[in-house]
C-alpha cells in the first residue's frame, strides 16, 4: 500500500519526536512546538504515547517550559492517555521527574486526580516507585487517602515496592493509613511480613544457615563483614507530644534517625563490593524499626475473625459480606522464617502465640516442620509452649 505524502510526513515527524525527546537543543524545542501545532496530541508509538508522554518519561524540563511559554500545553493534551490509561503526569511521577510534573500540575491542578486503567493516580505511582520528591509535590494536589481499584493505598504501594524511606514519610503524615486494608484484608503490615529480601534472617548474611550460597567460606566472610558494618538507621525516642496525635492513645510513634558517617567510612563503603553488603544491612535494620512502628496500629483480634464493617470500604468494592479469615502476619513471618519479625510481634502481642494457620498448625508446629532451630529455641524460651 502506498503511503501518501501527508502520512509519510507525519510518520517521519513521529520518528524525529521519539528520538529527540531527551534532547534540549534549540532545534528540538522548535520542532516540538511545530509538531504540536500541526498534530496536537496524536500518539507517536504503539503504546499510545504522545509528545508530552515522551517528554515526561525523559524529564525534558526545557521542552515542557518551551511548550508552556508558547501556550501549547492545552488541556486536551495534558489529559490524553496512553493504552494503559496513563497521562504524561503519570509518567513523570513514575520516573521521578519533579520539574516536569510541577509544570503540568501547576498548569492543570485537576490532572493530579486522573486515574489510569488500574485506577491509580500519579501520586500512587510516585509512591509505588519510591519517587519521594514527586510524591511530596503531588500530595498537596491529590487525595492522599484515595485507593486503587482493589483498595490498596499509597502506603500499600510504597511497601510493595520496598520504598521504606518513603513509607516512613507517609506514616508521619497519614498514620491512619496503617490500618487500611485492601479487598483481601491485607494491611501494610501484612505486606511487610511477606518481603523476604527485607529481613536478615532470609538473607545470606546469617551464620546459622550456611547453605544460602554455593561457597560456604565466602558466605562466612560476607556475614562477618555484614556484622562489622555500622547501622545507619536507628530508632529514636518517642516523638514530642506536640508532634503526636493526642486524640489517638495508640499513636506511640517511633522516630527513625539517620546517622552521619565519617568520610573514611563513606569512602570504604562506597566501594562496590562493600556497598552490595551495606545496602541490604541498612534495609534489614530499617525494616525491623518500621515493623515496630506499623504493629502499633494493628488490632490483632482481626486475624482471628474478620468482617469488614468500615463504611468507607464499600466504595472500593470491599463488601461487608466478604467475611473471611485474613492473612495472619505472625503465621506469614513464621513460614518465611523471619525470626526478627516473629520477635517483634510476640513482644507486642504475646497472646498471638496461639495463632493457627489454615491447617490448624500453630507457629511451633510450623517452625519444627521447617527445621528452624533458632526460631524454635526462641519460642521455647518465650514460654508460650
Amino acid at each position: 500500500m502506498a503511503i501518501s505524502g501527508t502520512n509519510f510526513n507525519l510518520f517521519s515527524h513521529r520518528s524525529v519526536a521519539y528520538e529527540s525527546a531527551s534532547e534540549n537543543k534549540p532545534d528540538s524545542l522548535s520542532f516540538y512546538r511545530s509538531f504540536l501545532r500541526d498534530n496536537g496530541a496524536v500518539p507517536i508509538d504503539k503504546l499510545g504515547h504522545t509528545v508530552l508522554h515522551l517528554l515526561a518519561i525523559n524529564g525534558n524540563v526545557a521542552a515542557m517550559e518551551s511548550l508552556l511559554q508558547a501556550d501549547l500545553l492545552l488541556d486536551e493534551m495534558l489529559v490524553r492517555k496512553d493504552v494503559n490509561g496513563n497521562t504524561a503526569l503519570h509518567e513523570a511521577a513514575r520516573f521521578g521527574h519533579k520539574g516536569v510534573a510541577e509544570i503540568m500540575v501547576k498548569k492543570k491542578p485537576s490532572l493530579a486526580f486522573e486515574r489510569n486503567n488500574l485506577n491509580e493516580t500519579p501520586l500512587y505511582l510516585s509512591a509505588a516507585y519510591g519517587k519521594k520528591e514527586v510524591f511530596e509535590l503531588l500530595e498537596s494536589y491529590s487525595d492522599c487517602r484515595a485507593r486503587r481499584y482493589d483498595g490498596c493505598t499509597v502506603l500499600h504501594a510504597a511497601i510493595e515496592g520496598e520504598r521504606y524511606s518513603l513509607v516512613v514519610s507517609i506514616l508521619d503524615s497519614y498514620p491512619d493509613l496503617a490500618q487500611k486494608h485492601d479487598e483481601k484484608g491485607t494491611t501494610p503490615f501484612n505486606l511487610l511480613a511477606s518481603k523476604p529480601s527485607s529481613f536478615r534472617s532470609r538473607s545470606a548474611y546469617v551464620l546459622y544457615d550456611l547453605s544460602r550460597t554455593p561457597f560456604i567460606p565466602w558466605q562466612v566472610v560476607e556475614a562477618v563483614i555484614y556484622n562489622c558494618i555500622p547501622t545507619m538507621y536507628v530508632k529514636t525516642a518517642l516523638e514530642p507530644q506536640a508532634a503526636r496525635n493526642v486524640e489517638d492513645p495508640n499513636d506511640n510513634r517511633l522516630g527513625i534517625s539517620k546517622l552521619e558517617r565519617s568520610s573514611f567510612i563513606r569512602r570504604i563503603l562506597g566501594y562496590w563490593y562493600f556497598k552490595k553488603i551495606d545496602d541490604p544491612k541498612q534495609k534489614h535494620e530499617f525494616s525491623v524499626v518500621l515493623a515496630k512502628r506499623l504493629i502499633g496500629k494493628e488490632d490483632w483480634s482481626r486475624y482471628i475473625y474478620y468482617e469488614s464493617i468500615d463504611p468507607e470500604d464499600s466504595s472500593f468494592g470491599i463488601s461487608p459480606r466478604k467475611t473471611k479469615t485474613v492473612p495472619d502476619p505472625l503465621i506469614q513471618a513464621t513460614k518465611f522464617g523471619f525470626l526478627e519479625l516473629v520477635m517483634v510481634i510476640l513482644q507486642k502481642y504475646p497472646e498471638a502465640a496461639g495463632s493457627f494457620d489454615e491447617n490448624g498448625k500453630n507457629i511451633l508446629h510450623i517452625t519444627v516442620e521447617q527445621k528452624h532451630r533458632f526460631m524454635y529455641d526462641y519460642l521455647m524460651n518465650f514460654g508460650a509452649y
